[in-house]
């Protein structure tokens, strides 16, 4: 996913009612653990015997109760994707030439670019 597409689930999920969802009174209805109704199938889906309805429910209820989790794990693979990235560019670059053992030199830009993807997923801030 791309920063903007997490950046716009999460404007989605913290304006959805505050999870752990759950599945309501009535057959196809969704409560917040508070009790109140979210959604009921009759209102928000088009009626209440929808050809795949008893297994798009629980699906609904795990990706809502998810998502925070969801957000924050694609966020930590971007920052060690940085990391990765910026990792692979160095050893790629300068390793020893074939035959050698000498390593070729680190430009400085290229540690720099390394050391920022480090404090970022140190920070927890997605690059």
């Amino acid at each position: 996913m791309t920063s903007e597409e997490l950046e716009a689930l999460e404007k989605l999920e913290k304006a959805a009612t505050p999870g752990d969802w759950k599945k309501g009174g009535w057959d196809m209805s969704i409560e917040s653990a508070s009790g109140e109704e979210v959604c009921d199938s009759c209102s928000c889906c088009g009626g209440c015997s929808g050809d795949n309805a008893e297994n798009d429910m629980p699906l609904i209820l795990a990706l809502r109760n998810a998502a925070p989790a969801l957000i924050a794990a694609a966020r930590e693979n971007a920052r060690l994707r940085a990391v990765v990235e910026a990792a692979e560019v160095i050893a790629t670059t300068h390793a020893p030439l074939p035959g050698s053992s000498v390593l070729r030199t680190v430009r400085i830009d290229q540690l720099g670019a390394l050391s920022a993807a480090l404090s970022a997923l140190d920070a927890k801030e997605t690059p």
